[in-house]
């Protein structure tokens, strides 16, 4: 079970990469989900040129939220990453989110051991 830190929603701003947290903060491990009512798919980046337009420091593809019939959420889509030989060796400033459509929201959290 995941029991992670939230940082909160980090709002889109297509083709400009949005910092994950301004600060270092050292994690065991990062989970980036999308959220409801979101249309289109998010990215996660390596760095803050990092672009979905040609794969440069895109670290993972997070597909848009699938909806039923009815308009609900069916599934919300998530990557996650750690490295589990070293504790804590991930700093959330090394990474950025980006998608294809401004105003979409993801969800951040971390994991410290």
């Amino acid at each position: 079970m995941w029991k992670g830190i939230p940082l909160g929603y980090i709002t889109v701003v297509s083709g400009t990469p949005q910092r994950v947290s301004a600060t270092s903060v050292f994690c065991h491990a990062i989970l980036v989900q999308q959220v409801v009512g979101n249309i289109k798919p998010i990215f996660v980046l390596d760095q803050a040129a990092g672009s979905y337009t040609t794969g440069v420091g895109v670290c993972a593809a997070i597909p848009a939220p699938s909806y039923d019939a009815a308009g609900e959420a069916v599934v919300l889509p998530h990557a996650s990453g750690s490295i589990t030989v070293v504790q804590n060796a991930l700093d959330l400033k090394n990474f950025w989110v980006d998608g294809m459509n401004s105003g979409d929201k993801v969800m951040v959290s971390y994991l410290q051991l």
